[in-house]
């Protein structure tokens, strides 16, 4: 008889509420007749009667929501939506700081069912939409975009709608200027919306792979990020809107410019004459003859620069030419000033969907001081011709080229190169920490020698931008070059580093730093290191 009773009691619950939610759906229906018909206050008079906090009912309150984003009252639409995370979930993560504890923290509160989530990303998105309006002060702007940022962060950790969610991330890094992460993002989603829907190729990732572009151009990437764009603008299946949009961008790398720079350094070197260890230990006698071992010199530095993107539909081109010259300020150094002019052009072909095509060549002319030092003779000349294939995969850029160089020097041994590299640029990177990783392997015909040299060199690169203004480059050197002269038999390593900071009207401040140590087979150690601080304008 008890169980009688008990099950007749929830049988009669369960009719109570069903009834109420089906009176709470035709109060929503009837408010929705009457906002059709600009009845707005019999609507919400309508729409009141369920927001009864004993029965919550989900879909009066979003229309709620919408009433009040209709009529531009994004406070009161917020307001909506946290008292809608208080009845679904916790309040606690609306009052919670987003800050590096803000994750360990919502891992103490239990899992919100879908429904809040829904919510949450309802919340994040409202943000970030207030955000793009651009109508507040840019402290309330960056408050708006940390808010959208940390509810997007709650749902990523909790995997909701995931590549959606990244998406907004990415987008939210971008507009702080965090390409890298930015891009990260991207990719993640675009990996995930390839998984969800089983896509094999490209087809239906049109929009992301417009969002990978276009943080890969304004990184500074532009050889890859013009590859993701291209793979838009051929692709029949894209919108108009997406290809318009892909294209604009890609007219950004399309303005003719030219560019003129020039700098004056001033600097140390601790061995001018690039002498081994042996040889130093026997300086003192011919010190007299040639000077000190190290020396004070000035660098005067000249390059033009011109861009020409339109020389056919699907070929760009780059001119320069750029006029180099060190003097050493002592007197017996006189001999070891040098003066160099390049000329050199670079062309691209921009019609590949997947790769970038490039050719260059540069022409160089080194000359010396004539014995008296009053004027210069020729050094050297020297050729360079290279391939190179840029192609973009998924967690970066490889470049692959065939490098050529034929050097001539002024008493008529010559020096050929003969090589193959490849490097490597990550996506995945922040400002202070930029990698890029190369490999190459080259067969020279060395200058006056019989025998020829297999060179081989690793080397990492790493660009770091400290602020709008001052950044840094770092590269640093491993050299193999076997010989049967020991002499060219070695080992060497080398270190470089450059820092540079922007002023005002096109100038800037830099300072640079080498060092170079080459160990031969027969035990001599050559080390030069130099040391530069200088200024230059650019126009």
């Amino acid at each position: 008889m008890t169980k009688l009773l008990i099950l007749a009691l929830i049988l009669s619950t369960y009719n109570c509420m069903a009834n109420i939610v089906e009176l709470q759906e035709v109060r929503l229906a009837k408010a929705q007749i009457a906002l059709a018909q600009d009845k707005d206050k019999e609507a919400l008079s309508i729409i009141s009667k369920n927001l009864d906090p004993n029965h919550f009912h989900r879909a009066s309150y979003q229309f709620l929501i919408d009433y009040h984003l209709k009529e531009k009252n994004t406070s009161k639409a917020l307001k909506v939506l946290y008292y809608m995370i208080g009845k679904l979930h916790d309040k606690r993560v609306l009052q919670a700081r987003f800050n590096e504890n803000f994750i360990p923290f919502i891992a103490t509160l239990g899992t919100p069912s879908r429904e809040a989530m829904e919510v949450y990303f309802s919340i994040a998105e409202l943000y970030f939409q207030l955000y793009n309006r651009g109508e507040f002060s840019k402290e309330y702007e960056a408050r708006l975009l940390s808010l959208s940022q940390k509810y997007f962060e709650f749902l990523q950790y909790y995997r909701f709608d995931l590549a959606l969610t990244k998406i907004y991330l990415g987008k939210i890094h971008g507009e702080r200027e965090n390409y890298p992460d930015a891009l990260e993002q991207f990719m993640q989603a675009k990996e995930i919306f390839k998984e969800e829907y089983a896509i094999e190729g490209e087809e239906g990732l049109e929009d992301v792979n417009l969002l990978i572009g276009t943080a890969l151009l304004q990184g500074g990437r532009l050889d890859p990020g013009s590859i993701y764009l291209r793979s838009i603008y051929f692709n029949n299946e894209a919108t108009a809107s997406t290809k318009a949009i892909a294209q604009e961008y890609l007219n950004i790398l399309t303005y003719s410019f030219i560019s003129a720079s020039a700098s004056m350094s001033y600097g140390y070197t601790s061995n001018v004459y690039q002498l081994n260890e042996f040889q130093l230990s026997n300086f003192s006698t011919v010190e007299q003859f040639v000077g000190p071992r190290d020396g004070i010199s000035s660098k005067l530095n000249g390059t033009i620069f011109y861009n020409a993107p339109g020389l056919t539909e699907t070929v760009s081109g780059l001119f320069l030419a750029t006029f180099s010259q060190e003097s050493f300020s002592h007197e017996l150094h006189q001999n070891r000033n040098e003066r160099s002019l390049t000329a050199g052009s670079e062309f691209k072909y921009e019609g590949l969907q997947k790769y970038i095509p490039k050719v260059r060549f540069y022409y160089t002319y080194t000359s010396v001081p004539t014995a008296n030092n009053d004027e210069f003779k020729k050094a050297s000349s020297t050729n360079l011709l290279e391939f190179s294939l840029t192609r973009a995969i998924r967690s970066g850029s490889l470049v692959y080229s065939l490098p050529y160089s034929m050097t001539s020097y002024s008493g008529g041994t010559e020096e050929n190169s003969l090589g193959f590299s490849v490097s490597y640029t990550p996506y995945w990177s922040n400002k202070l920490f930029s990698p890029s990783y190369s490999i190459a392997a080259f067969t020279r015909e060395e200058a006056g020698i019989e025998t020829n040299s297999t060179r081989y060199d690793l080397s990492l690169g790493v660009q770091s931008e400290w602020s709008s203004k001052l950044s840094t480059f770092s590269n640093l050197l491993f050299r193999l070059n076997n010989n049967d002269n020991t002499f060219l038999d070695f080992k060497e390593y080398e270190a470089l580093f450059n820092t540079t900071y922007i002023l005002p009207l096109g100038f800037s401040l830099s300072g640079d730093f080498s060092w170079r140590k080459r160990t031969a087979t027969i035990g001599t150690e050559l080390n030069v290191w130099t040391a530069f601080l200088g200024a230059s304008f650019t126009y």
